[in-house]
Parts: structure tokens; sequence; C-alpha cells
């Protein structure tokens, strides 16, 4: 039997080789003394991750520009739009945290925390249960390119 390996999910898997060893001492630290330590490599993992989904998306966009034919200058201005969308997003984020904070006691915060963890339990062990692949956040539905909404 032949297996094919996509490149989707090929950099998943060297960043979980990669990151395998730091999560076997993770769960090995003494929660006591080592429970610093232990949120310092989790920072240092998720960092990680981040770096290696941010790479792989510019290779992605990469790969687009390049089958589009988009020219250099195009891309840096597509660059730029991206920064500016992001930086955008980045400050309605925390308006919107700041409000909440402003609606929500910590007891409200933390009871939504926990209610959230729980639904989300909920949801992956049904998801398990169907046989459902993906991560839950609708990657694992077809695409419907913004194409479809602007008659494009």
């Amino acid at each position: 039997m032949k297996m094919i390996v996509s490149r989707k999910l090929l950099a998943p898997a060297l960043l979980a080789i990669a990151i395998a060893p730091l999560a076997l001492s993770a769960a090995a630290a003494d929660h006591g003394k080592g429970a610093e330590l232990h949120k310092e490599q989790r920072q240092e993992q998720r960092e990680q991750w981040q770096e290696a989904r941010a790479e792989h998306r510019a290779e992605k966009r990469q790969a687009l520009f390049e089958r589009a034919g988009i020219d250099e200058p195009t891309r840096e201005a597509l660059k730029e739009a991206r920064g500016e969308h992001h930086a955008a997003m980045r400050q309605l984020h925390e308006q919107h945290h700041e409000r909440l904070d402003q609606l929500l006691d910590d007891d409200q915060r933390a009871a939504m925390r926990v209610a959230r963890g729980e639904m989300q339990e909920e949801r992956r062990a049904e998801m398990m249960t169907r046989g459902e692949r993906g991560n839950g956040m609708g990657h694992d539905k077809p695409y419907h390119g913004h194409g479809d909404k602007r008659g494009g």
C-alpha cells in the first residue's frame, strides 16, 4: 500500500516531532518546583508552533502568488495591507477584551473560561465519536472562497 504524504500534513508532523522531547520533559516536571519551568516550556512551544505556522502560511502565500503571476510590487502592497489588517484586528480584539473586563467580574470570567473549556471538550468528544477530522475551526469543511461572496 502506497502512502501519500501531503504538504498540509508534513509541517505539523515535523513540528510535533521537533517539540515532542519538550512535551515529554514538561509532562515529567514536578508541579511544585517545576511549575514555572513548565509554564516557560509551554510558552516556548507555543512560540515555536506560531513561528512554524507563520512560515508555513508564508510559503503557501508565495506559492499562490507565483501560480497567480503576481508581481513583486503587488506582493509588497498585499503584504502591507495584510499587516495593516492584522494590526487593526489586534486593536479590535484588545478593545473587545477591555469591554468584557468592564462587564464581567473575576468570578464571571473564570466561570466563562471553565464553561468554554467544558463545551470544547464536549465538541471534541462528539467529533471523535463521529470520526470527524480537522481542528474544530471549520477547516475540515469544503472551502468556499471570497469569489463565492463577491460574484467572482
